[in-house]
């Protein structure tokens, strides 16, 4: 299966943060998705119920992401992919969050997982 649903650029405010003045108040991470699934049967059929539905997955997230409180943008990210691969019908989910202005030298920072419903049992 070589499918892939894909997600960029959602900004979802939280409060994140190993250091405690990073969690005073919300910072934006930006959160890019690619889900690996077989997307020929809503092809075939043209029905959103057979489809990864981009709105709820980006509702799902939304809601976790801001009240999950992490300290690390790995653990985060590791949720994240737990969460997709439990909720859809997906097989792989990699997902890369980003954090704008973390670095004092670079324009973002960042983690990117990749999650398979194999790494579910473990």
């Amino acid at each position: 299966m070589n499918d892939t649903v894909f997600l960029r650029g959602l900004e979802i405010d939280c409060v994140i943060g190993a250091y405690e003045e990073e969690r005073a108040a919300p910072q934006t991470v930006v959160i890019d998705l690619d889900l690996t699934c077989d997307v020929a049967h809503a092809a075939r059929r043209d029905e959103l119920d057979d489809a990864i539905d981009w709105s709820e997955v980006a509702r799902s997230i939304s809601d976790f992401v801001v009240t999950a409180r992490c300290r690390l943008v790995e653990t985060l990210a590791v949720r994240v992919a737990d969460l997709l691969l439990n909720r859809f019908e997906i097989e792989q989910a990699r997902v890369r969050i980003r954090k704008p202005g973390a670095a004092r030298y670079a324009t973002e920072v960042g983690v990117e997982v990749v999650r398979t419903r194999a790494d579910l049992a473990r």
